[in-house]
C-alpha cells in the first residue's frame, strides 16, 4: 500500500461563484480519483511515520495483494467532519492506460462469474487538534479493516451483485444480526467488521468498542473467520471458475 502525504499545494479549489463549493483533494488509487471535500481551516495531519509503520505492520498480517492500494493523509478535515474512509473502487483501467480485462471465478456457490480489477483508497483528514498517538493507531488498522474485509470477500468469491450478503454471512457466523431501519455509525455492520479486524487481528486500542454488540476474543468463531482470511490473503489468488460442462 503506499502511503502519500497531501498538503495546502494539492489543493484543488473550484473556479466557481457558488459559495457552498469547498476545496477539494483527489483520492484515489484507479484511474479516476475522487474528490475529497474538505474544509481549508489549517489542520494537523497524523504522523506520517507513525502512520506508515502502522501500515507495514498491517500488509504484514493481511496482505492486499493483485490490487492497488494507497493511503492518503490530509492537512484539512473533511467536511463530513468524519476522521477518515476507505474506498473500495472497480479497475477497469489503470492509470497507464492499459485495460484490465474481467476475470472468471467461482463464486462462493461455486458458480461461473466475473469479477473486474479492484484498488483500495484510505483517506485519513486532519483535524484542528494534533491527532493523538492511540487515535492514529485505531484509525489507520480500522480503515485497514474495511479493506481487508473487502478482499477477503473477494478473495472468497462474493461478487458486488450479492450486495450486502458478505456482511450478513459474517455476522452470521459472529452470531450478530444487521440492524434494519435508520442506523447509527456504531450499528453499521461494516463498523463492526472493521473495529473486528483491529481488535482481533492487529490488537490496536482494544479498549475501545464503540458497539451494542458484544466485543469478539481471540478465541471465537469470527477469530477463526478472520485466520482463514489471512490464509487466503496471503496465497491472493481468486478462486478458480468452475469447469466448463460440456453437453
Amino acid at each position: 500500500m503506499r502511503v502519500r502525504a497531501l498538503g495546502t499545494a494539492d489543493l484543488v479549489w473550484p473556479l466557481t461563484d457558488n459559495a457552498n463549493q469547498s476545496p477539494f483533494y483527489r483520492c484515489g488509487a484507479g484511474m479516476w480519483p475522487s474528490q475529497v471535500h474538505v474544509d481549508p481551516f489549517p489542520c494537523y495531519a497524523h504522523d506520517l511515520a507513525r502512520v506508515r509503520e502502522l501500515v507495514a505492520a498491517c500488509e504484514e498480517r493481511f496482505p492486499l495483494l493483485e490490487c492497488e492500494s494507497e493511503l492518503y493523509t490530509l492537512e484539512h478535515e473533511f467536511v463530513s467532519r468524519t476522521n477518515g474512509h476507505c474506498r473500495t473502487e472497480g479497475m477497469w483501467r489503470m492509470r497507464d492506460g492499459k485495460n484490465v480485462d474481467a476475470i472468471a471465478i467461482a463464486d462462493v456457490d461455486g458458480k461461473r462469474a466475473e469479477v473486474n480489477g479492484v484498488a483500495y483508497s484510505i483517506v485519513l483528514c486532519g483535524k484542528r487538534i494534533p491527532p493523538m498517538a492511540s487515535m492514529t493507531r485505531y484509525l489507520v488498522t480500522h480503515e485497514y479493516g474495511h479493506a481487508a474485509f473487502n478482499h477477503a470477500a473477494r478473495l472468497l468469491g462474493y461478487t458486488d451483485r450479492m450486495g450486502d450478503r458478505p456482511e450478513r454471512d459474517y455476522l452470521s457466523v459472529r452470531g450478530t444480526e444487521i440492524a434494519e431501519g435508520n442506523r447509527r455509525w456504531h450499528q453499521l455492520a461494516s463498523e463492526i467488521i472493521a473495529n473486528d479486524f483491529r481488535t482481533i487481528v492487529m490488537r490496536t486500542e482494544e479498549d475501545y468498542w464503540p458497539h451494542d454488540v458484544p466485543r469478539m476474543g481471540p478465541t471465537s468463531a469470527i477469530a477463526g473467520w478472520w485466520q482463514r482470511a489471512i490464509d487466503i490473503a496471503k496465497v491472493g489468488k481468486l478462486p478458480a471458475p468452475p469447469a466448463e460442462v460440456t453437453p
